[in-house]
């Protein structure tokens, strides 16, 4: 958006870091996501199948891999799902590793704390 307002057209230029960790999985695996809509996003349009570390029903699933990345949402019920498929097998794969987010009120623990 702010490249748009400067009148530069870069839309299929750029390079999110949901799309460099979605990069990471090839299609047909199932990608627990425990990161926001943007990396549900890149996972779909790899032809992967993201699952809700949420969905109760994932636990009895085989999971390919677990892509982590910021979420305000982040609970234990995410942690515990995602816990469970990397001792199962599953790969991890991380969005960026920065270990705080700023914001307006201070310091939040990044992606990589």
């Amino acid at each position: 958006m702010k490249l748009e307002a400067c009148g530069i057209d870069a839309r299929d230029r750029v390079l999110t870091s949901a799309m460099a960790a979605a990069s990471l999985v090839s299609s047909g695996e199932r990608v627990l996501v425990c990161a926001g809509e943007g990396v549900v996003e890149a996972v779909e349009n790899r032809g992967a199948l993201p699952l809700d570390p949420e969905d109760e029903t994932v636990a009895n699933e085989s999971v390919d891999a677990v892509i982590v990345g910021f979420h305000r949402e982040f609970n234990f019920q995410r942690l515990a799902a995602s816990a469970n498929a990397l001792h199962s097998g599953a790969r991890l794969i991380s969005t960026n590793s920065d270990p705080t987010y700023p914001t307006p009120g201070g310091l939040l623990p990044g992606n990589g704390s």
